[in-house]
């Protein structure tokens, strides 16, 4: 039988094909399209759906992805909500500034009008310790009218 088979291969009846030999080329060849996503219908999956690609990565993922965007906004709201009490406090500390430089014009000038008072009415320059009660300006010395003050006198 092997004269009968040898004889009908050296005829090319039977055609042997050559070896198949595993070379990296080869290899590379068939990973390209792979990478693509070829060569990878129903018929050739080995294990189930589960083993492939589990449902817990599939959720970690997916909660990662909910977590980065949570904190994303959280870092935005903490940044408005800091820049809204910077800005209050700003304020506050402006307004705080303008009430202190007003109270002292209006001590400067009732000081003042206190001096020039005391040297209309006593013809020499005094000195006063006082309280603040009210304000009463003489039109008679050409003080301003909108002034009052009683003041006690220590000597």
């Amino acid at each position: 039988m092997e004269d009968k088979t040898y004889g009908m291969g050296k005829d090319r009846f039977i055609i042997k094909n050559p070896t198949k030999i595993h070379t990296h080329d080869r290899i590379c060849q068939m990973k390209a399209p792979k990478r693509k996503g070829c060569h990878s219908g129903y018929g050739k999956q080995n294990g189930t759906r589960e083993a492939r690609l589990p449902t817990k990565v599939l959720w970690m993922r997916r909660i990662r992805v909910l977590r980065a965007s949570i904190d994303q906004r959280l870092r935005t709201q903490e940044k408005t909500l800091s820049d809204q009490f910077d800005t209050k406090r700003a304020k506050n500390r402006a307004s705080r500034e303008g009430k202190i430089t007003t109270r002292e014009e209006r001590l400067a000038l009732l000081l003042r009008l206190i001096r020039c008072l005391a040297v209309a009415v006593l013809k020499q320059p005094i000195r006063f310790c006082f309280q603040v009660h009210q304000v009463v300006a003489p039109d008679a010395y050409n003080m301003p009218t909108e002034l009052l003050l009683k003041f006690n006198k220590k000597s």
